[in-house]
């Protein structure tokens, strides 16, 4: 750690750790070269490395090996063929006054950004929100899903919970898309609006059409989006 009088904060080189869950494993030490200012605290953590090349990650993540859920934060999946639920990386910084630590790439200044991954842990509680594209299921030639999620996540109490959109490109014939979507008329006649212009819809939403699609939605909120603009072998819950 370097010291310099004519600079704010100090120059550090050397390791860190993220101690955000009781599982020791969910943290693993990586490198930090960085300045760091003690009164706004931020460390890039783009796409780091363990010293033998490996990925180091950070977000939610699904067991091959027991199907349990497990959160990271900069370290190597314990499981290769682990699924990646969510995953964040970008810059950690530190809110003194809410007490919150955000990764994200984003600029956490701009309120018009709809799209790109966030966590947000609240260091009193160790819970932890995120929005941004998940997996929740693996795609193949026939079957593919693609998916946006706001969440909440407390993993040191086994607590997940997720707001999704879900698309799906399905190749199957002509009749069971129409059997489907008689199927999905009937069982959901009569529930509350799905379009409530909460953020959180907003945050879904810019996962498919980007932020600029998400400005315009709001623009013309209200006015009727033909379905027709969607792929016919996708359903969309926005359109």
């Amino acid at each position: 750690m370097n010291l310099n009088s004519q600079k704010r904060g100090f120059t550090f080189d050397g390791q860190s750790r993220l101690e955000f869950s009781k599982n020791a494993a969910s943290a693993e030490w990586f490198a930090v070269q960085d300045s760091i200012d003690p009164k706004g605290i931020r460390i890039k953590l783009m796409s780091p490395k363990t010293d033998d090349g490996t990925p180091m990650l950070s977000g939610l993540f699904l067991s091959d090996a027991t199907a349990k859920v497990y959160p990271l934060f900069v370290a190597a999946k314990p499981g290769i063929t682990d699924m990646n639920i969510f995953q964040v990386d970008g810059t950690l910084s530190f809110d003194a006054k809410k007490g919150n630590y955000t990764i994200t790439r984003n600029d956490l200044a701009d309120p018009n950004v709809y799209e790109g991954s966030v966590l947000t842990l609240h260091d009193s509680t160790g819970a932890f929100d995120f929005r941004g594209k998940v997996q929740l299921l693996n795609s193949n030639k026939d079957y593919n899903v693609q998916s946006a999620a706001v969440g909440y996540a407390k993993p040191d109490s086994s607590i997940y919970r997720l707001d999704t959109f879900m698309t799906f490109d399905i190749n199957m014939p002509e009749k069971a898309v129409e059997a489907m979507g008689t199927d999905m008329a009937t069982n959901t006649k009569g529930l509350t609006e799905a379009l409530d212009g909460s953020p959180a819809l907003m945050y879904k939403m810019g996962e498919f059409i980007g932020s600029k699609g998400v400005q315009s939605y709001m623009d013309r909120k209200g006015g009727y989006t033909p379905c027709r603009k969607c792929r016919r072998s996708s359903c969309t819950r926005w359109c």
